[in-house]
């Protein structure tokens, strides 16, 4: 029985039926945060830190503008200014340490984060509320911190905090370590209790599969065809992390996610360019770091893959996407196709 003709009451008891196919994802260098990236693009769910309405006492207009600040800081990235401003408050306004946990989380500093999560629970004035517990699922998650994510998860059910936001949340958790299972069932949870199910979770289901190990490329596929079951429209993010949970798989595999995505007529972005590339390239080794062993790695790929990689490099390159690596491997498969004995 195949993935897309299994039958069951719930994705993850379907998912339990897909074969999970051996492979070892290419490791390609990251541009940037692919978390970071989705949030950006509107492709995860982040909260906005509201000083008034994180609490029940009144907020000084000191600390209001210390969040606001801090905030901004995040955004930009400039972890130096906000860990500086940061410092030296004394208070236990929710709004201010939600606003430097997400600013710490939005600067790479999961560790500074969980570190002002903590700091908070221990103030003998903390006012938990459903914005931090939110933040902190995602910053346990990202430190792939089951325990606490399980807690986190725990407490908010309790208190009766699970919402489309949070579950979000526990998925993008879940995706971090390749949890496929524990993705699925929150997807099932959330179908069950009536909470919106969006492309956005289904993106973080799908990263899931790309995550795990090996790489779930029948489990990624299950997940985007439930996608598109509940009419929702796949992005260039979705596509993205569906070829990357195709790492390993067969080339005609690889090759339905790209004319997929081309006949839903959704542009190729960096991200998935080099993505693709990893898919095919598959090798499970370490980038090449010289012409010479990037050309036997390539001659090593066979016919097909080969044809494959200079196909797509030259179509999304035609279309102005570009990436010094992509470039890189073109510059080099040219010469290799061409029976260059350069090397």
């Amino acid at each position: 029985m195949t993935c897309g003709h299994a039958r069951a009451r719930h994705i993850s008891g379907a998912l339990l039926l897909c074969a999970c196919i051996s492979g070892i994802s290419f490791s390609f260098p990251r541009q940037s945060s692919p978390s970071l990236y989705r949030e950006k693009v509107g492709q995860s769910w982040s909260v906005k830190v509201d000083p008034q309405a994180l609490g029940s006492r009144r907020v000084s207009r000191e600390e209001s503008e210390l969040t606001w600040n801090i905030a901004t800081a995040g955004k930009k990235g400039d972890w130096f200014k906000v860990s500086r401003q940061f410092r030296s408050y004394t208070g236990s306004a929710p709004g201010v340490y939600a606003a430097a946990m997400q600013a710490a989380y939005r600067c790479g500093k999961q560790a500074e984060a969980a570190k002002i999560y903590h700091k908070f629970r221990s103030l003998p004035a903390c006012e938990l509320n459903k914005v931090v517990l939110h933040l902190a699922l995602k910053i346990f998650g990202k430190l792939h911190n089951v325990d606490m994510v399980q807690q986190i998860w725990k407490e908010a059910a309790d208190r009766k905090w699970i919402d489309k936001l949070f579950a979000g949340a526990r998925i993008d958790a879940a995706a971090e370590v390749g949890d496929i299972a524990g993705a699925a069932q929150i997807l099932d949870y959330m179908i069950t209790n009536t909470l919106q199910t969006d492309s956005i979770v289904f993106n973080s289901a799908i990263n899931a599969c790309k995550n795990a190990n090996p790489p779930s490329h029948s489990g990624a596929r299950y997940l985007y065809d439930q996608m598109l079951a509940r009419g929702l429209q796949p992005c260039v993010s979705t596509f993205t992390n569906l070829v990357r949970a195709h790492t390993g798989a067969s080339l005609d595999k690889i090759q339905h996610v790209r004319a997929d995505m081309k006949f839903r007529g959704v542009p190729a972005n960096r991200m998935f360019l080099e993505s693709y590339v990893a898919a095919v390239f598959g090798t499970g080794k370490a980038t090449p770091r010289d012409e010479s062993e990037l050309a036997r790695e390539l001659k090593a790929l066979g016919d097909d893959r080969l044809r494959e990689l200079r196909s797509v490099l030259d179509e999304v390159h035609s279309l102005g996407v570009t990436t010094k690596l992509s470039k890189y491997v073109l510059k080099v498969l040219h010469k290799v196709l061409s029976g260059s004995t350069e090397y």
